[in-house]
């Protein structure tokens, strides 16, 4: 066998080993895989060529039928091994970068599927009880108002007002639950269509606090808003930016312990853009949790993060609202220092108070 033979064994780098481990012709490629490029490698010993890349040694008395390595410009290669007759070896290696490359990528698809549809079924178990919960307390206490027997004494007024209001109450929290969840299959579908209300912001800002007030409340967290110093108005779809700035700061507020702080400031950065930032001093999210904090059926770690009460969808939501109004929405976080949400709205959404409705 001679040098040009080699070449014609195939796509494959290789070369051929005598019984003593030294190299008796090889492939330019094989040259280019084992980092010795445009080298003549005949008269080489195979051990000190292979070593520096293989996982494991290279014993040319019993070279190993097949071994894997890195070769040169960090390339993946396996290397097969096979007797020939005279007591030599054919030594075959060959590129499986991209091989490799792809059976990384489908493994790593695959774990993300199967995170996502455990994640998935959390959500799915979640919303079922938060459904069933609203719904629950109307069947309960319709059942206490319909199903007195004959003869009992009737309920007091003031007992059937109670009963009337609790179940009023549990229907407009279930209606709620009902509107989140269209609201993200609208988004998924792309079938958001967002009103061109004229807002005043410090009023938006103002009424978000305000029904927040209660929950901070009960929560013994401060609450606090500085809207005054900005640009006033804007343009936008009114009730959707509000239902953000109510899922920020419930996220704030359920995540921020006792004593804690919660505040809502706004402010102009350079560019002109509108800058809305909820910062609570809560427990925060790791690094590594930032990355699946926008994912509808995502979840943060509960040994870092316990999951509130809620459907899950408020920050996959609030991104798509902000993004349709062509802004974006960051975070920031650091495990118990707290989190800040930045919502950032184009300058274009501005009014000018020259430019206002008259009527206004």
């Amino acid at each position: 066998m001679n040098h040009h033979a080699a070449e014609r064994i195939g796509p494959a780098g290789t070369a051929v080993m005598a019984a003593d481990g030294r190299v008796l012709l090889h492939t330019p490629h094989f040259a280019d895989l084992v980092g010795r490029a445009g080298e003549d490698l005949r008269g080489h010993t195979m051990p000190p060529l292979l070593d520096p890349l293989l996982e494991v040694p290279f014993d040319a008395a019993t070279p190993p039928t097949v071994a894997h390595g890195c070769g040169s410009g960090g390339r993946r290669i396996t290397l097969v091994t096979e007797r020939l007759p005279g007591g030599q070896f054919c030594l075959s290696a060959a590129d499986v970068t991209g091989a490799t490359a792809a059976s990384e990528a489908m493994q790593k698809a695959r774990r993300a599927a199967e995170t996502a549809n455990t994640a998935k079924s959390r959500v799915l178990a979640t919303i079922s009880h938060e459904l069933r919960t609203p719904l629950n307390a109307v069947i309960g206490f319709s059942d206490a108002l319909v199903q007195a027997q004959p003869g009992d004494a009737p309920l007091p007024p003031e007992r059937v007002r109670e009963y009337a209001i609790t179940i009023r109450e549990a229907g407009q929290v279930l209606l709620r639950q009902i509107d989140n969840i269209l609201d993200v299959v609208r988004l998924e579908s792309g079938g958001i269509a967002l009103a061109k209300d004229v807002i005043e912001l410090p009023r938006l800002i103002e009424a978000a606090v305000r029904l927040a007030e209660p929950a901070a409340r009960m929560a013994q967290v401060e609450l606090h808003a500085c809207a005054h110093d900005v640009h006033r108005w804007l343009r936008g779809d009114e009730r959707r930016l509000r239902q953000v700035l109510a899922h920020l700061l419930a996220n704030a507020l359920k995540f921020t312990p006792k004593a804690g702080t919660v505040s809502v400031a706004c402010r102009l950065d350079g560019d002109g853009d509108l800058l809305i930032s909820v910062r609570d001093s809560g427990i925060g999210i790791s690094e590594t949790e930032l990355d699946r904090a926008f994912d509808p059926f995502g979840e943060t770690d509960p040994t870092v993060a316990p999951r509130p009460p809620g459907v899950g969808f408020g920050l996959y939501f609030c991104r798509a609202v902000v993004e349709a109004h062509g802004g974006h929405v960051s975070l920031a976080s650091r495990p118990g220092e707290g989190t800040d949400v930045m919502v950032q709205l184009p300058r274009a959404r501005l009014i000018e108070p020259t430019h206002l409705p008259v009527q206004l």
